[in-house]
C-alpha cells in the first residue's frame, strides 16, 4: 500500500490544501467542479528507495510553515478521525497496482475523475497500516492520536514524564527545561553551544523596527 494524495479543506493553518506524496503520480482535486485528475510522472527503478520502500517524501519550510501539522493531518486521515479533523477531505492510496480513493464530505457528491479509480465515502480506516509518528519539535502540542498510531515524538514523551507538573508560560523556559531533561540526554543530542535572544526595538528615526540579537 502507497499514500498518493490527500486533499484538506481546512485543518490548522492550511485551508483548501492538497498533498502529493506519490513519485510516479501527481494529482488535483478542483473543489469547484469535484473532480480529481491526474499526471503521470517518470515511474522511478524497482526498490530504488531500497527493499521494502515503497516511497520517500519530505516536507520542507521554514519554522511554522505547517511541517508538523500536515504530518498530523496525514496521521488523522488515514486513520479517518473525523472528530479531530471535522471538515470535508480526501485521501488517494494504491493498493496491489489499484489506485483507491477515500473521501468524506458533508455538501457535496461523490467527486469525479476521468483516469482509472475506484472511489468511495470513507466509512471506517484504511486498514491494514500501521502508522507511526515522530517529530522532534519541542512546544508541548498534545495530538491525541488514538491507539491505532503510534506518537514517539518528543511531545509525547516529555508528556509521559510530566503529567503532574505545572506548564510553563515562558516557550523559552520551556526549551532550557528540556534541554536540561533526562529525557534530551538519552536522545544523543550534542547540548546548544550558544544562545541567541532577538527582541525588536522600533526606530522613531527611521519609523521602523530593528532587531537586536545578544548572543
Amino acid at each position: 500500500m502507497k499514500i498518493c494524495y490527500i486533499w484538506i479543506e481546512r485543518f490548522r493553518n492550511f485551508s483548501n490544501e492538497e498533498f502529493n506524496l506519490a513519485s510516479e503520480y501527481k494529482f488535483k482535486y478542483n473543489r469547484d467542479d469535484n473532480t480529481i485528475d491526474i499526471e503521470y510522472l517518470y515511474k522511478l527503478p524497482i526498490d530504488f528507495f531500497g527493499e521494502n520502500i515503497k516511497e520517500v517524501t519530505a516536507f520542507v519550510g521554514k519554522n511554522g510553515a505547517g511541517k508538523s501539522n500536515a504530518l498530523e493531518l496525514i496521521c488523522k486521515v488515514i486513520k479517518n478521525y473525523k472528530s479531530t479533523i471535522n471538515t470535508n477531505y480526501l485521501i488517494i492510496y494504491e493498493e496491489n497496482g489499484q489506485l483507491e480513493c477515500r473521501y468524506n464530505f458533508d455538501d457535496i457528491l461523490e467527486p469525479n475523475s476521468n483516469f482509472d479509480i475506484n472511489i468511495e465515502k470513507f466509512e471506517s480506516q484504511i486498514n491494514p497500516l500501521k502508522i507511526v509518528f515522530f517529530s522532534n519539535v519541542f512546544d508541548e502540542r498534545r495530538n491525541n492520536f488514538g491507539k491505532e498510531i503510534t506518537d514517539v515524538s518528543v511531545n509525547n514523551k516529555y508528556f509521559r514524564n510530566s503529567l503532574s507538573k505545572k506548564r510553563e508560560t515562558s516557550d523559552f523556559l520551556k526549551q532550557i527545561k528540556f534541554i536540561n531533561s533526562s529525557i534530551f540526554k538519552n536522545l544523543n543530542i550534542d547540548y546548544p553551544n550558544k544562545v541567541v535572544i532577538s527582541t525588536k526595538v522600533f526606530s522613531n528615526r527611521f519609523n521602523s523596527s530593528m532587531e537586536e540579537k545578544i548572543l
